[in-house]
């Protein structure tokens, strides 16, 4: 049981970093190359 509430609280702090490094890459990309995503 105590794995399972160590995987609850590194859970949302994995997905916290994992979305803002996705979001800030991804706007990185769009400050780049600003029309990719219209083709």
């Amino acid at each position: 049981m105590a794995d399972f509430t160590k995987f609850l609280t590194t859970a949302p702090v994995a997905l916290i970093l994992f979305s803002s490094f996705f979001l800030a890459l991804f706007i990185e990309i769009n400050r780049f190359f600003p029309d990719i995503l219209t083709f």
